[in-house]
């Protein structure tokens, strides 16, 4: 028998991720009461790219929000509102009828490092840094662009160079979340977590607007990007034509919502200043809510925006691939996956990785592994280094590699 809210309303939330879109129905209560996934793919057409199809996110987003809804057995009209956590970093060059022109560059694509270095990052440089630029960038946002061409100035200037028609065509540049709030309701709206790691925003004090001096560094105006609220505030209510695909009411609230990121923060509980949580999925980190920016330009952690009260920053240290590291593990080193599972009786083929695991001890008697399949960005910001396994014996078995995996992340 299904949960009735005792409200006889629910709230309807989508965390869009790098490999899928995972949709949750709760009760006003907080009590789940349906779950759907639906999985898209991950484009590398070239070395250092990784590109994703926004109209795959919305078709995901549309399958997963029917799902839920027949599972719970209750119509589009019962959802008090809808709201999201994504990926971030993502450029959508969006036209002026809202087409996409160009596929997503999500968080992971790093193809503009040679462009920030010619273009942002020139001379004189220190720890690679223009250094006048840096204590703008420092002064102004609270942090800066790195050096791995994978934050969006990097992008944006890399469109500029490389497609000028599809820069010049382009009247915003919005990003994954602000993509799927515009399908849902025609608002272009981004939230203050999302723009501030744009490094293009003026989070002093938190007065989050976009800064004119640092948004004509990238080649932009403020008025082609997304306007910016707050996490909590209704951006928009979903239209007739999005109601359609979604099985949503039309008028519904949609919450604009946070990056991954800043909800998950939110999510961990971990709420009073300078207390941690850590966070693990296809990438990785170690975050605190704060009330003052900090930053540690060495090792690549600063503060972005936070979804928690408007006083709030958020210190990050983030690691480019964690469960990536994993999902690599499982494609490319245990072969017949299915046979595997029957023989160890298990489910899911992760469950055997941590039984391998566990049989070794820690340490892995020796083997170490540096999990930086897709360069990094913190405690080392580049590009170019790589994962690699180190102390490497006749002795280690296929054990010893899943646990030393699992150890370097």
């Amino acid at each position: 028998m299904r949960r009735v809210a005792d409200s006889g309303k629910y709230i309807l939330a989508h965390e869009l991720g790098t490999s899928s879109n995972k949709a949750v129905l709760t009760t006003t209560e907080g009590e789940v009461v349906a779950i759907a996934q639906e999985s898209y793919p991950l484009h590398h057409p070239q070395p250092g790219y990784a590109e994703e199809n926004p109209d795959d996110w919305w078709r995901a987003v549309s399958a997963t929000t029917r799902r839920v809804l027949d599972q719970a057995g209750i119509s589009g009209a019962d959802v008090a509102g809808v709201t999201f956590s994504s990926l971030m970093q993502t450029l959508i060059p969006m036209s002026k009828d809202g087409a996409p022109l160009y596929r997503a560059m999500i968080w992971l694509d790093g193809r503009s490092a040679e462009v920030m270095r010619r273009r942002l990052w020139t001379p004189p440089r220190v720890q690679g840094f223009n250094v006048f630029r840096l204590i703008n960038f420092l002064r102004i946002t609270g942090g800066t662009p790195g050096h791995t061409g994978k934050d969006q100035v990097g992008k944006l200037l890399w469109l500029r160079e490389y497609q000028p028609e599809v820069f010049d065509r382009a009247v915003r540049f919005i990003d994954a979340k602000d993509y799927l709030i515009y399908r849902l309701t025609g608002e272009i709206v981004t939230s203050v977590d999302v723009a501030v790691i744009w490094w293009l925003l003026d989070s002093r004090k938190n007065r989050n607007e976009w800064h004119p001096g640092l948004c004509q560094l990238a080649g932009v105006t403020p008025d082609r990007l997304s306007e910016v609220r707050e996490s909590g505030v209704v951006a928009g209510k979903v239209t007739a034509v999005a109601a359609e695909a979604t099985g949503l009411a039309p008028g519904t609230p949609v919450v604009n919502g946070a990056g991954d990121m800043a909800a998950a923060a939110v999510g961990s509980g971990a709420l009073d200043d300078g207390t941690f949580h850590i966070n693990l999925g296809t990438s990785s980190w170690v975050g605190s809510h704060v009330r003052k920016r900090k930053i540690d330009l060495a090792h690549y952690t600063g503060c972005v925006g936070s979804a928690w009260p408007k006083e709030y920053y958020l210190a990050m240290a983030h690691q480019e691939t964690a469960g990536a590291c994993l999902e690599w593990l499982k494609n490319s080193v245990l072969y017949h996956e299915e046979q595997l599972k029957e023989e160890a009786g298990v489910s899911k083929i992760y469950e055997l990785l941590d039984r391998l695991a566990e049989k070794v001890e820690p340490g892995a008697e020796g083997l170490l592994f540096t999990p930086w399949m897709f360069g990094e960005r913190s405690p080392i910001d580049d590009s170019f280094v790589r994962a690699g396994l180190y102390n490497l014996s006749l002795r280690h078995e296929r054990g010893h590699l899943i646990r030393a995996v699992l150890e370097g992340i």
